[in-house]
């Protein structure tokens, strides 16, 4: 199923008129014109003045704009649980949406089939990883990738085209399945070193399309190429402008994009106070500095919301800054701070139809609980919504098939549905 999309276009939202010298400018946007009017409606013949078209506009869109957020409220406010099957001595420490492979229709952000990616913590690491489709059900017997190397720190996936499923780990191995996991195969990259393989990323359609990595390896910060082979076998490179040539901090860079202008947001090694975003508009081909944090901030996210066609950048600093472009960046609210619940990691900032989310959690005398912090409003305000006594890996956050998906405890949680277009991750 893919999600509907709730969005009420916005009508007479200025309170007065912007008009300049004409003489109606300062006056009401919107006038109410009282019971008998409302009561009879309009007579036949009669041109209501344009205030009260206004007001008649205006208020359907605010209402349909109210009924969206209760029905986001909702989703965001019931969760379901399933148990992840745990075999030996397995981790489970990343949730991903593999794109479908499909005949017939849309192959590239439709629906997604969910999938949970671990480790055999008592078998040298071996990866594992469990089908989970929606989410109600998870595979018992999880197959063990025994024939990819290990992983001896978390197992990080990302997805790639439809039926393609990659991980990687801090290290200087990737993995890749092009067949819905089926097989696999696995490799290091062509380049000196060979380098660690920080991040990945997919993009499906535009200008920005094709397969994205960050790498550690001399100046080289930044590999890109048409297919998940040619990134290990024949990767186009880079440039990256961080500050002092140094390269990212393992567990600190994440990708975003929304088809046309590609995102990198992460620390470099100079430690706390080098959190910064780079953009690109050509595919990879150049890379700009366009925003940075400055401070003490030692972790940032950035993601892309379609449902409100904006950047949005945070970092532990606690501020929340929002950009159409990716160029020119506006505050949209302070205060985003871990004493305030707001909880870090790397892809931990969520843009789900329209709600913005992080995760959080709370400690009392009695015990800790954990869930999310989300905004309806672009980030103006926050909810809590706790539903989970003890810890979640907050880095296992994610939005898939317009739902959020989080891990804990042995389980794997699923928010209820949003508005949210099937391409929103």
């Amino acid at each position: 199923m893919n999600p509907i999309k709730i969005n009420p276009a916005p009508w007479a939202t200025d309170p007065t008129y912007p008009a300049g010298a004409l003489p109606w400018s300062g006056g009401l946007t919107r006038i109410n014109p009282g019971s008998p009017y409302l009561a009879a409606g309009a007579a036949p013949n009669q041109q209501p003045p344009a205030q009260v078209e206004n007001y008649k506009l205006g208020t359907i869109g605010d209402s349909l704009a109210l009924h969206a957020q209760v029905l986001a409220h909702a989703a965001l406010t019931q969760w379901a649980n399933q148990p992840i099957p745990i075999v030996g001595t397995d981790a489970y420490e990343s949730v991903v949406g593999m794109r479908i492979a499909r005949g017939f229709g849309l192959t590239d952000d439709t629906q997604r089939e969910v999938i949970v990616v671990g480790r055999d913590a008592g078998a040298s690491n071996k990866a594992r990883i469990a089908h989970a489709t929606d989410g109600s059900y998870i595979e018992p017997s999880p197959p063990r990738l025994d024939s990819i190397a290990s992983f001896v720190s978390p197992v990080f996936s990302a997805p790639g085209a439809p039926g393609e499923l990659i991980l990687f780990n801090n290290n200087n191995v990737l993995a890749y399945s092009t067949t819905s996991t089926n097989t696999w195969s696995a490799s290091t990259i062509t380049l000196s070193g060979p380098p660690k393989v920080q991040a990945v990323h997919y993009v499906p359609v535009g200008a920005a399309a094709g397969y994205h990595a960050v790498i550690t390896n001399s100046s080289v910060f930044y590999i890109r190429a048409n297919s998940i082979a040619s990134l290990l076998a024949t990767p186009t490179t880079g440039t990256i402008p961080t500050p002092g040539g140094l390269s990212f901090d393992d567990d600190e860079v994440e990708f975003t994009d929304n088809g046309s202008v590609i995102m990198i947001a992460g620390r470099t090694n100079a430690g706390s106070g080098s959190c910064a975003c780079y953009r690109s508009t050509n595919g990879g081909a150049t890379w700009v500095l366009c925003l940075a944090s400055g401070g003490s901030a030692a972790h940032c996210n950035v993601v892309y919301s379609q449902h409100h066609g904006k950047f949005f950048y945070w970092d532990d600093g606690g501020g929340l800054v929002s950009s159409v472009d990716g160029a020119s960046w506006t505050l949209v609210r302070s205060g985003l701070t871990a004493a305030n619940g707001f909880l870090n990691g790397r892809g931990t900032l969520l843009a789900v139809g329209p709600a913005l989310v992080k995760p959080t959690s709370y400690t009392s005398a009695y015990s800790t609980f954990s869930g999310i912090a989300y905004s309806l409003n672009e980030g103006s305000s926050w909810n809590y919504h706790y539903f989970i006594k003890g810890s979640l890996v907050t880095s296992c956050l994610r939005s898939i098939n317009g739902r959020v998906y989080a891990t804990g405890l042995g389980q794997l949680f699923r928010s209820g549905i949003l508005g949210a277009p099937g391409g929103e991750i």
